[in-house]
């Protein structure tokens, strides 16, 4: 299916004000809904490789197109 990907720097502190806005903001203006399946977080950098303010995590959201 589809997914809403949002990239989030910072790691695990920023991801429930992102998770947030994905959810309450943006989703309701983007012409999808929330689709079936889970929401995936997928660590993409992180500590010791970078330093913890400069991991990478995407927040994948199963989205739908409104009909």
């Amino acid at each position: 299916g589809e997914y809403a990907r949002l990239r989030v720097q910072g790691g695990e502190a920023g991801l429930r004000g992102a998770l947030s806005w994905l959810l309450n903001d943006w989703l309701p203006t983007s012409g999808y809904e929330l689709g079936e399946g889970l929401c995936l977080i997928e660590r993409l950098q992180f500590p010791p490789f970078v330093a913890p303010d400069q991991t990478l995590v995407d927040i994948l959201l199963p989205v739908e197109a409104l009909v």
